[in-house]
């Protein structure tokens, strides 16, 4: 991971503290890297304001423009709290 800002930054170390944690005290840990987390009718409102703001596009493209549904969301958490793995995991959703 090669973060670019200072919050990118802070989910590094984050995640490098739970996958300690997992080991140290066998925990099971899953992490997720969502995207934007939406339902559909937010994606819509975001598409009218990348149409309003011109400068908007250039702050949107750090996503690269993905998201995730809020229905998807939560059933990954359950999915994780159902079938939990030893150890740490990193998941990413696109």
């Amino acid at each position: 991971l090669h973060p670019l800002n200072g919050y990118a930054l802070s989910k590094v170390h984050n995640e490098h503290y739970a996958r300690y944690l997992a080991e140290k005290e066998g925990l099971s840990v899953a992490a997720f890297r969502f995207p934007a987390v939406m339902q559909e009718e937010h994606g819509h409102r975001w598409v009218r304001w990348l149409k309003r703001d011109p400068n908007a596009w250039k702050h949107s493209m750090d996503g690269f423009w993905t998201f995730v549904h809020g229905l998807d969301v939560a059933d990954a958490y359950l999915a994780a709290i159902d079938k939990p793995r030893p150890g740490f995991e990193a998941y990413h959703f696109f």
